[in-house]
């Protein structure tokens, strides 16, 4: 594929001068330059001995500060440039951006190179979070031109650096001086939408989730008995041709969630009916197939709300309510991945007061935080949460909310150092009007500190969203009183900034959902209601690190039927998924979109 542009590229060197007399009579003129600033971005000067200091400041992708080294240009001293010759123009150039994915990276030297100096380990490429590229090196004698292709599609707004050590040398032995610069690949664009299942039934709660190479896993309800589901694999860009059912025995279902571990493997939960009593039960994919689904528990009330994470080893916690002397406690249980299995259910907290709606979130060490909202023995709804340390045992719950007034439908996300943040909305006003506010508190370094209020005013309808990229920076959106969504996000070091608005449009918004990628660029879904159409349909808004919110893209053009249960995901490269469940007027079908 054709690369951008490098004109101008001769600004990577200062003032080389070679004698075109000289060459053709191979003699040697040696030529020299005084010192000077920058050439704003360049690659360092290779043909100087005295290359001064490389501004390494970070790369500026329209608003996204990557934090990722770049180069701001050589302020070089003077000294002789010859007869050390380096690079002569690269590709893509430093600070380049909108690169296409499939690119390779190209370097043009001076003069002739020592070809066994050119490998992979003297070329190298790598992204901001310091995980080296896997690719192939080459390198063609008569052009003086070294090739890294990577072994897979680069990621989507991700910022790479390409770099030669000094080992690479001239074919007379002497070696290059060092050199880095960096680029920035371009935007993901969402693909049309796909139906991933042919069944005449209706469809709701569909989930979707990745593994660590990119491969997805959905999961669904039809006819609200059975669960079925897909798999989508990265290496053929395909989902399989059939839809697999992964339950037994049609009862009614409800309450379906999924979680996916880097490993490949996957867990989906859910209640199902039985009798008068309502149980839970759990299927596990185990990277090639999914196994018998299995009860959590033996209760014999109304097991409900399950929630589940699973971490990169393939161990799984899930959490729900159960009825625990009359009232509903929060209980757990462990799936060990080293052969153990599922192990015997347990009540996570002691109270005897009421428990609602338990959200679990994980870290990359397996520890997880659950949090939930509870009668405090006095009436009022607080918001309580527990850690789980991986390997050993559960914290005693506390509380983390503000005020006496009720708190609701607390969210909870981990970055991968284990830190958390909490949200929830607590009743502000009950006069002339109730009135609900959005909180949230931040775990750190071991203790929740104190909560804050995040912004006036909002509708309770839908819970609020959370998650975290991998720098420990999170964003959370909800919908306010309005009907418009809104977001706002948390510094690791700056704290909450000011919310502003998703989307400013003036049919209602719906049931937003959020998914962030690692940089801290995020995706966010929705239905909406249309005022010419009369119907709902499948919104979605991406949102790059340090900038605002782009423009609504629609993600289906059926303009007669409904969208409901908006759903989206996004892997380790930045790629997504946004499901949706989509009638045609005979069946409500489950339907995705791609963005890459």
């Amino acid at each position: 594929m054709k690369q951008r542009s490098v004109t101008g590229i001769n600004t990577f060197f200062k003032l080389i001068c070679i004698s075109l007399i000289s060459v053709i009579f191979t003699a040697t003129t040696a030529c020299s330059s005084g010192g000077g600033g920058g050439s704003n971005g360049s690659v360092v000067d290779t043909g100087s001995t005295d290359t001064g200091g490389t501004d390494t400041g970070g790369s500026d992708t329209g608003g996204n500060d990557t934090g990722s080294t770049g180069n701001g240009g050589n302020d070089g001293g003077g000294g002789d440039v010859s007869p050390v010759l380096g690079v002569l123009t690269v590709d893509p150039a430093n600070g380049d951006s909108n690169i296409e994915r499939d690119a390779v990276v190209t370097v043009t030297f001076t003069d002739g190179m020592d070809e066994a100096t050119i490998n992979d380990a003297n070329f190298t490429l790598g992204d901001s979070s310091g995980n080296s590229v896997s690719g192939l090196v080459s390198f063609d004698a008569i052009t003086n031109v070294a090739t890294f292709t990577p072994s897979a599609v680069l990621g989507v707004l991700r910022t790479y650096t390409a770099t030669l050590s000094a080992d690479v040398t001239h074919s007379g032995g002497t070696p290059i001086t060092a050199v880095s610069w960096s680029f920035v690949t371009r935007d993901g664009v969402w693909g049309p939408g796909v139906q991933i299942e042919t069944d005449i039934a209706v469809g709701t709660n569909p989930q979707v989730a990745f593994d660590a190479d990119g491969n997805a896993i959905a999961v669904w309800i039809n006819d609200g008995s059975e669960v079925f589901a897909n798999k989508y694999t990265a290496s053929t860009a395909s989902w399989g041709s059939v839809a697999e059912r992964i339950d037994s025995l049609p009862a009614a279902v409800a309450d379906l969630r999924l979680a996916v571990g880097n490993d490949g493997t996957a867990v989906a939960v859910w209640s199902k009916s039985k009798g008068q009593a309502r149980n839970i039960q759990a299927a596990r994919y185990n990277g090639t197939s999914w196994e018998a689904h299995v009860n959590l528990e033996s209760n014999n009330g109304i097991a409900q709300s399950p929630q589940v994470v699973v971490d990169g080893a393939g161990n799984a916690i899930v959490v729900w309510l159960q009825p625990d002397n009359s009232v509903n406690s929060i209980w757990y249980n462990f799936y060990d991945a080293g052969g153990v299995g599922w192990g015997t259910e347990d009540v996570l907290e002691l109270t005897d007061d009421v428990a609602y709606a338990p959200q679990v979130a994980m870290d990359s060490n397996g520890d997880a935080i659950v949090a939930w909202a509870q009668d405090n023995g006095s009436g009022t709804n607080a918001i309580y949460a527990a850690k789980y340390t991986a390997g050993a045992s559960w914290s005693a719950a506390e509380s983390i909310g503000a005020g006496t007034s009720n708190g609701y439908t607390a969210q909870i996300a981990m970055d991968t150092d284990g830190n958390a943040i909490a949200i929830w909305y607590q009743l502000t006003s009950t006069s002339p009007y109730y009135v609900y506010s959005l909180w949230g508190n931040r775990y750190s370094a071991g203790a929740w500190g104190t909560a804050e209020e995040i912004e006036n005013a909002v509708n309770i309808v839908a819970p609020p969203q959370v998650a975290f990229d991998a720098q420990g920076n999170g964003i959370t959106v909800w919908k306010n009183s309005n009907g418009r969504l809104r977001y706002n996000t948390y510094g690791f070091t700056s704290g909450w900034g000011t919310a502003d608005n998703v989307e400013s449009g003036t049919d209602p918004a719906f049931i937003p959902q959020l998914a962030v990628d690692t940089e801290g660029h995020a995706i966010v879904v929705w239905r909406q209601y249309s005022s010419g159409t009369f119907i709902y349909s499948m919104w979605a808004s991406r949102y790059q690190f340090g900038n605002r919110w782009g423009t609504p893209e629609l993600l289906e053009l059926d303009d007669t039927n409904i969208v409901t249960y908006p759903a989206v995901a996004i892997d380790n490269n930045g790629n997504a998924f946004a499901i949706w469940i989509q009638s045609d007027g005979v069946s409500d079908s489950t339907w995705v979109s791609r963005f890459e």
